[in-house]
């Protein structure tokens, strides 16, 4: 599994922003937080700021863990045939699309785990400066999210068709 160790430090030196996150931002937040956003990013729901954290949290976790279990379990759940991938000409072409697959999920997660890190800085950011805008960033981050994840698909497409 070497390609999955890229993608497995990048999620790592995430985690570390995410805490960073926690320790730093997340103490400061208001009472009151802007938590949505209008189309043209001014904020227009709030919740409280232990609301937030909640959500925020388990948002995160709920997302990323089973992600990131799926990805590392790709591998041995294929080997033992329980997740059928297509057959190739030897078996160590078949390992090689297994951890092909599983590293491209791995990045898919990195990338997830990236872009609600990023929002969710833009959210601390707009309630800690007090303008209550995201601006244009969180749609640049998102137009880049969907582009990462349409290569990243189109890719795992390519190589998964039978040869």
């Amino acid at each position: 599994m070497n390609r999955a160790r890229i993608p497995l430090f990048a999620l790592a030196l995430l985690v570390l922003a995410w805490i960073w996150q926690w320790k730093f931002h997340l103490p400061e937040l208001p009472e009151q937080v802007a938590t949505h956003f209008s189309f043209s990013g001014k904020a227009d729901g709030w919740s409280s700021a232990d609301s937030f954290r909640r959500v925020y949290f388990w948002l995160q976790a709920g997302i990323t863990i089973p992600m990131l279990a799926f990805a590392l379990l790709i591998p041995p759940l294929a080997r033992s045939g329980k997740l059928e991938l297509p057959k190739r000409e030897s078996p160590e072409e078949e390992e090689a699309d297994r951890d092909f697959l599983s590293s491209q999920l791995l990045w898919i997660t990195t990338l997830t785990f990236a872009l609600n890190l990023q929002i969710h800085q833009l959210i601390l950011r707009c309630n800690l400066d007090g303008t209550y805008q995201l601006g244009p960033s969180s749609w640049i981050a998102m137009g880049l999210y969907l582009g990462c994840l349409g290569l990243l698909t189109r890719k795992i497409w390519q190589r998964s068709r039978p040869s």
